[in-house]
């Protein structure tokens, strides 16, 4: 093991941020004392694999490289990163990369060495969630197209599975995908009547199931028309709810599709400035320096491979292996929590804003994402012309925290414009049935338990209800109607909650006033149970 570990990092030119970038490494070096890194930049117009072996000849092996780190700022030059992962992950070199289109968010392969520190399809996916969560919708539907929509529909099956919740001994999911919409590959920016016909005919779907939050995974373009056909039946208003995905929505500042949707479309946008780049290049040579730490000290970090090893058999570095592996079980902590170098301040240094570790798949569990919003922002033309402008607007935004020394996501939002420029977020479901529910405690059928004494809740097989204060030892009386909150269980009870689950119905639980089953008097007049039902 020497004393001074190297990243060799590729990327494709871009002169803008070149100086950002040499920053970025100098800070990095700064932090951790033992990690040097270097760049070799490749021409995004001929992101061929023999420039990738150039970079490997003249970077990689030349400088003894430990680590390769690949960035990518464009879908234009994502060939060029698989071209990196690849030549890296058979010689056995782990890959750290920071590329927004990284495809491999759910594929756990070990042999591809890759760490992915960039927000991924698996974090829009979580993020969906946490939206859903915020606005108590439990209903959705996918729609997306065939030639990009396995991904997400795996990831949000995943997620689906992920939160189920349990109540009592049976196991429930707490978000149900009730419908998925998958629409053909478009065959050009605009549809055409039979790709309007088609997408017609697949979104009526929507209207079949009664889907209110629709969650669109599609190109820009294709996006647009869909939509658009969505508008014109009756699908995109305040009833409804549209989250799009950040491939969807696309770079903020170069985004044009804002334009054509309406007010009220949410959407998801990664942060892909320069930024985070510099910050990527700073964990990178913090995860390096821990991960030497905690490898064997007699460990060679370096396969001292030359250009020849490309044209000859040769033995993959078993060393690299072990090295990724000490890289992926890596938990970093925020710069926030360090204890910056003598005469220094941590501000003058690149910070790591967020805990830093990785899942099963060698992404990083938990990324920041910005909430999106289309606005009408202002008018523009003539006086004797004028049209609303609709733009994207950051309205919040998701992001990994520490609570209780777990790292959990959060979400904040601002004033969100929703759907016919509403002021408030549609319920997420058709308008259910409501029914007042009168009963009686009778033993197992129903029973009256207290709620939790910490949370206040009901527990498993339990809901909520309203009981006469009479019938609760040392009751305080808690509404005005003599009652107290309370809850109910028993036999007819989760009968009750299997019916109102599968007949989309609400209730309010009730005792009978007078607590009595119900007998006529001499004029014929019931009470107890029989004369709420009569009233």
């Amino acid at each position: 093991m020497s004393s001074q570990e190297h990243i060799s990092i590729i990327s494709p030119e871009r002169s803008t941020d070149e100086n950002d970038i040499r920053n970025a490494m100098a800070s990095a070096r700064r932090i951790t004392r033992t990690v040097s890194s270097s760049i070799f930049y490749i021409d995004k117009n001929n992101p061929y694999p023999s420039n990738i072996v150039n970079a490997f000849c003249q970077e990689v092996f030349q400088n003894n490289a430990s680590v390769v780190m690949s960035i990518n700022y464009e879908q234009e030059t994502s060939r060029a990163t698989e071209f990196i992962a690849d030549i890296a992950s058979r010689l056995g070199y782990p890959v750290i990369s920071w590329d927004p289109f990284y495809r491999s968010a759910l594929e756990a392969d070990d042999d591809n060495m890759i760490l992915q520190l960039s927000s991924t399809i698996y974090h829009e996916c979580k993020a969906m969630v946490l939206i859903m969560e915020r606005y108590n919708w439990t209903e959705f539907t996918i729609v997306t197209t065939k030639d990009m929509g396995r991904d997400f529909i795996d990831c949000m099956d995943i997620m689906v599975k992920d939160t189920r919740i349990i109540q009592g001994y049976l196991e429930k999911e707490k978000y149900v995908k009730i419908a998925t919409v998958i629409l053909p590959a478009a065959s050009g920016p605009y549809f055409d009547d039979l790709e309007k016909l088609q997408t017609k005919k697949e979104l009526n779907e929507l209207k079949r199931v009664k889907s209110r939050i629709v969650l669109l995974h599609a190109s820009k373009e294709h996006a647009i028309n869909i939509i658009e056909v969505a508008q014109e039946m009756g699908l995109v208003g305040q009833q409804y709810a549209w989250v799009l995905t950040a491939s969807t929505v696309g770079d903020l500042s170069m985004s044009t599709v804002a334009a054509s949707l309406p007010p009220g479309i949410l959407g998801l946008s990664q942060n892909r400035s320069i930024g985070k780049v510099e910050e990527a290049i700073v964990i990178s040579s913090r995860l390096v320096a821990e991960a030497v730490r905690k490898m064997p000290r007699d460990a060679t970090l370096c396969p001292y491979y030359d250009c020849g090893t490309l044209s000859q058999n040769f033995t993959r570095w078993k060393t690299g292996i072990q090295l990724y592996k000490t890289l992926k079980g890596i938990n970093l902590r925020p710069s926030s929590e360090l204890i910056p170098e003598r005469g220094r301040s941590r501000s003058s240094e690149i910070e790591t804003r967020y805990p830093v570790s990785f899942t099963e798949y060698g992404v990083v569990a938990n990324e920041e994402l910005f909430l999106v919003n289309v606005r009408p922002q202002k008018e523009v033309g003539q006086r004797t012309f004028r049209r609303p402008v609709h733009q994207w607007n950051k309205v919040g935004r998701i992001y990994p925290k520490v609570e209780n020394r777990e790292t959990v996501l959060a979400i904040e939002t601002n004033e969100i414009i929703w759907p016919g420029l509403q002021a408030t977020p549609p319920i997420g479901r058709p308008e259910k049935r409501f029914f007042r529910l009168v009963t009686k405690e009778e033993k197992p059928f129903v029973m009256f338990v207290a709620p939790d004494a910490v949370t206040g809740k009901c527990g498993h097989h339990a809901v909520p209800c309203l009981v006469n204060a009479k019938s609760i030892e040392n009751a305080n009386i808690t509404n005005e109607n003599g009652t107290v909150d309370y809850c109910c269980t028993g036999f007819c009870i989760e009968i009750l909650q299997v019916l109102a689950d599968r007949m989309k119905f609400d209730y309010v639980i009730y005792e009978v006033p007078d607590g009595q089953w119900g007998i006529p008097d001499e004029n014929g007049k019931w009470n107890g149970l029989v004369k709420e039902i009569l009233d």
